[in-house]
């Protein structure tokens, strides 16, 4: 595992961190992975779920199959089930032709489909059922195609305050809550920040051929004590902004 992460950061790749709370998370996706159980990733915007959903597939058994990731959030029930799902021609309208939608796409590999709350009923309905008998239908179809996907998925969400609100079908979180990893915020593992900041500082040096930022040590300790709200993905745009500005990142005020 240590010579795979150590690849990634030479080639640039986007890091979480090293702390004792990332590494359990990161475990425990390696071994969904080697499972090919479906995944439920829960945190905050800018923890990395994505990341990690990534991380699953490229050193799971699936990893030279397709990536296909999703979000639920859509104009209409009938839109996402045919981008989850497909639909045969004239099934949707506005539509030319017919199409295989993400989880046909991903035959085989792995299908990530992020802020899943934000899928309508119907479609959670539909997507249970493809975790119970990797079974899909798509929409005009009567009848079900077997499919072979890990489904991953992802909220910022308190999902059982969700099922309680009646947006959530209980059903699946039951299905999905089986294999579920937390990942933690910016915050409560400020330890993660030193070595985050130099990476993501050497990165970003190399995409617009800047000399590295190295803090003084009062800046780095003001990075540290910050909350960062937008957790790993803030703490990137800051430095990267102060890089493309050629000057000394600072805390957002």
């Amino acid at each position: 595992m240590q010579s795979s992460m150590n690849h990634r950061e030479e080639s640039g790749d986007f890091v979480l961190g090293k702390g004792p709370q990332v590494c359990h998370a990161r475990r425990r996706v390696l071994q969904a992975a080697s499972q090919q159980s479906p995944l439920l990733l829960r945190g905050e915007a800018g923890t990395g779920k994505t990341f990690l959903a990534r991380q699953l597939h490229q050193h799971g058994p699936r990893g030279s199959a397709p990536f296909v990731p999703i979000r639920g959030e859509t104009l209409s029930s009938a839109w996402v089930e045919s981008q989850l799902f497909g639909h045969a021609r004239g099934a949707l309208p506005g539509t030319l032709g017919s199409s295989l939608g993400a989880a046909r796409s991903a035959d085989g590999g792995v299908l990530f489909i992020e802020e899943v709350v934000e899928l309508p009923l119907p479609a959670q309905i539909k997507l249970l059922r493809l975790l119970q008998h990797q079974e899909v239908t798509p929409l005009g179809e009567e009848t079900a195609e077997t499919v072979d996907v890990q489904v991953i998925c992802a909220t910022t969400h308190d999902l059982e305050s969700e099922v309680a609100g009646g947006s959530f079908f209980e059903a699946l979180h039951r299905e999905l809550r089986l294999f579920a990893v937390d990942i933690p915020s910016l915050r409560d593992r400020a330890e993660d920040i030193p070595a985050l900041i130099d990476f993501l500082a050497a990165k970003f040096a190399r995409k617009y051929q800047r000399t590295a930022w190295r803090p003084r040590p009062e800046v780095l300790q003001e990075f540290c004590n910050y909350d960062w709200p937008g957790n790993i993905r803030q703490l990137a745009s800051v430095i990267e902004q102060g890089c493309v500005l050629d000057a000394a990142p600072a805390v957002p005020s």
